[in-house]
């Protein structure tokens, strides 16, 4: 469980909601190997897990080591629990 700033909180519900629209441009385009591909450049780039791992230090997710669709949905529905669970300031 990790306690953050309310200003933390804002920044990682912003990402929660720009990562929600990603994956559901992925999932309207037919769930095609490409827009997987593009989603998972996109969630593991600077900007977003880069940006998670930065106010939340010891965030953990189970890395498959499969296709992007499964490290994706892996690394999305582990931010989705510790959003849940964190404890705002």
């Amino acid at each position: 469980m990790n306690i953050v700033s309310d200003y933390d909180y804002f920044i990682l519900k912003k990402l929660q909601e720009i990562i929600d629209r990603a994956y559901d441009k992925v999932v309207e385009s037919e769930c095609s190997a490409e827009a997987w591909e593009a989603l998972y450049h996109f969630v593991f780039s600077d900007r977003v897990s880069h940006k998670i791992y930065e106010i939340l230090p010891s965030f953990e997710w189970f890395d498959p080591g499969t296709t992007y669709q499964e490290e994706v949905c892996a690394f999305i529905d582990a931010f989705w629990r510790e959003m849940d669970e964190l404890i705002i300031m």
